[in-house]
């Protein structure tokens, strides 16, 4: 069920961000205006700040997940680059 809540608000934010993205541009193009796709991208960028903070999301989304990839779960146990001999 958590794996699940995490697709959720990964999925969420993701579609978020695009419905901004496209708004922001489009106001910026109306207006042709740099004005709005500044005050964009800083909306954007607190917003995805803030969805690390989630408690569904453990991981900050790194930059790619912003472009429609959702990550895969991530194995949380260390492991060692090199067998222990010893």
């Amino acid at each position: 069920m958590r794996r699940n809540r995490e697709y959720i608000a990964l999925r969420n934010s993701i579609l978020i961000g695009w419905l901004l993205t496209i708004i922001v541009i489009s106001l910026s193009i109306y207006f042709s205006s740099i004005v709005y796709l500044l005050i964009g991208c800083f909306i954007l960028s607190l917003k995805y700040g803030l969805t690390g903070t989630v408690k569904n999301v453990e991981k900050r989304l790194p930059t790619w997940a912003n472009f429609g990839v959702i990550e895969k779960p991530v194995n949380r146990r260390v492991t060692r680059p090199f067998p222990f001999r010893g």
